[in-house]
Parts: C-alpha cells; sequence; structure tokens
C-alpha cells in the first residue's frame, strides 16, 4: 500500500510537471506571435517594456481562464486591431499591401524592357539583369512566412533623412548630399537571405544631381544596433555633376544603426553605385551618409 501511494504521488508530480511545461510551451508561442507596439520589430516574447510585460501577464491569466490559443488572439484582436499578430490575413484591408511588391518589380521590369527596345541595354546583360529581377520577385512571392499587416488605424512606417558626402573619393566632382528613404517595416517577407523589406528614396547633392531608387532591403539585429544591407535600381540625372554614363544606375548600400528612444535610430551608411557596364563608361561613385532613421 505504501509504494502504491508513492506511486500514485509520482504520477499526479510527473503530471503536473508535464502540464505546466506544455502550458508555457503554449505560453511562449503566443507571446512570440504578439507584436510589441512600443518597440521596433520586436514580439512581447522578446521585450522587457512594460507594456510587453503587462501582456505576457495577460497572456497567462487568459491561460488561465481556460481560453484556447484562438480566443486569445481574438482577444487581442479586438482589443488592438489585427496588427497586434506577426501572422496576419490576407483580405480587402491588405490587398494593395500584398500586391505592392509585386507591381513595383513589374514597373522595374517594364522599365528594362523599355530600355531594350530603344537598345540602350546589350542582349546579353538584359538576361542577367532580368534573372536578378526574377530572383528578388521569387524571394517576395514564394516566401514560407508570414506578411505583416498594416491597417488603417495602426501603420509601422520608417522614414530615414540622411545627409552626406556624394562620391568622395572623387575629389574632383564630390559634392554633399541630402535625401529620405520610406519604408514600410509592416510590408516585409522573411526568407533565406533574412527580413527583406521594399524601400524607396531619393537624394539631391549641391551640384543638382539627383537619384530616385526602389529596391529591397535586409535587416539584422544585433542587441541595440542594426545592419541593414539593401540592393535598389534607380534613375539618376547628372545635372551639373558627375556622369556616371548612364541613367539606369545600382545601389548598393550597407547601413548600420543604434536604437534611440522613442523610436528612432542614428546610422551611418556606405553606398556604391554602378550601371554595371550599361553605358560606354562606368566611373561608379562612393558615398557616405549620417542617417537619422524614425518610425511612424
Amino acid at each position: 500500500m505504501k509504494y502504491l501511494n508513492f506511486l500514485i504521488i509520482i504520477i499526479i508530480v510527473f503530471k503536473s510537471n508535464f502540464l505546466n511545461a506544455q502550458e508555457q510551451k503554449l505560453k511562449n508561442e503566443i507571446t512570440k506571435n504578439l507584436r510589441c507596439l512600443v518597440c521596433q520589430g520586436q514580439s512581447i516574447y522578446d521585450s522587457d517594456t512594460e507594456f510587453a510585460n503587462s501582456l505576457k501577464i495577460l497572456v497567462e491569466r487568459k491561460l488561465d481562464e481556460g481560453l484556447s490559443e484562438k480566443q486569445i488572439y481574438d482577444f487581442f484582436k479586438e482589443k488592438y486591431g489585427e496588427w497586434i499578430l506577426y501572422d496576419p490575413q490576407f483580405n480587402k484591408s491588405t490587398y494593395f499591401l500584398w500586391l505592392l511588391p509585386v507591381l513595383m518589380f513589374l514597373l522595374g521590369g517594364a522599365i528594362i524592357f523599355k530600355l531594350f527596345i530603344k537598345k540602350k541595354i546589350k542582349y546579353i546583360f538584359i538576361m542577367k539583369l532580368l534573372k536578378i529581377h526574377a530572383i528578388v520577385l521569387i524571394l517576395f512571392l514564394n516566401s514560407s512566412l508570414s506578411i505583416a499587416e498594416e491597417n488603417i488605424k495602426n501603420k509601422n512606417t520608417e522614414f530615414n533623412i540622411f545627409t552626406g558626402m556624394f562620391d568622395f573619393s572623387d575629389h574632383g566632382k564630390r559634392s554633399t548630399l541630402i535625401g529620405f528613404q520610406h519604408q514600410n517595416e509592416d510590408l516585409y517577407r522573411d526568407t533565406f537571405l533574412g527580413n527583406l523589406s521594399p524601400i524607396t528614396g531619393a537624394m539631391i547633392t549641391a551640384d543638382n544631381a539627383t537619384y530616385f531608387y526602389t529596391g529591397v532591403q535586409a535587416q539584422y539585429k544585433l542587441g541595440a544596433l542594426n545592419f541593414t544591407p539593401s540592393f535598389a535600381p534607380g534613375y539618376y540625372n547628372k545635372g551639373d555633376g558627375k556622369d556616371l554614363g548612364h541613367a539606369l544606375e545600382f545601389k548598393t548600400e550597407i547601413q548600420l544603426s543604434l536604437n534611440l528612444p522613442k523610436e528612432s535610430q542614428f546610422g551611418l551608411s556606405y553606398n556604391h553605385l554602378s550601371n554595371a557596364s550599361l553605358g560606354d563608361k562606368n566611373p561608379g561613385a562612393n558615398s557616405y551618409m549620417f542617417n537619422f532613421l524614425k518610425t511612424f
């Protein structure tokens, strides 16, 4: 009888520990899929802010009340809107956001085709360019994970205002520059290359050279630091500045920024412009910028 009681106690303790482990696992899964509304790209699971901690307690309370995972998500969606979830739905309010990357890359393809028709791009290069274009498009269309939804009331838009030195390595043609860049942090794809999102921007130099671009950037977080490489084709007009050899220029950039209070960052970036030998000459341009980023 003594051994039977001992066995019963062991079973009860094991069952209790098992149930606690299952509940903790479910709690972790839920908190990983709930967005921290006062953080930059973090779930409440990853955040230690007061807001995130209060939601963690609320999730635990709802689990203790016996609510299912779906019921808890429904509770938070009703309270904060669907944007609180990292796993949004495809519906009428998000058609444009889902299709925007496709439209953007189709527009880029149309520009490439038009240049080819006018014989401003060689056939061999057009094939290479279309391959790159197709790869980027596939990354957006076939990624297996979620695109975060932007609803009307809750937008998560990042503006990057920057200034620096255009073509600093050319002492005869270097010039100060100023510009801006827009990124919708909700319009992303998680891919094997990281978290990719579309960017659009423009810059102008003191010599009235202008550059308008649209492309993609990845973001990798290293604690309070953010490492952000990007690639974008764009239209370049030399104005009174340096002749880069072609109107179509490709921008490759790396940026390192530090998180600051109130959804802002300060960073330093470097980029290189090149026409990939589309023109008769390809001198390229190397620039550095100081960046101030703010999320709204």
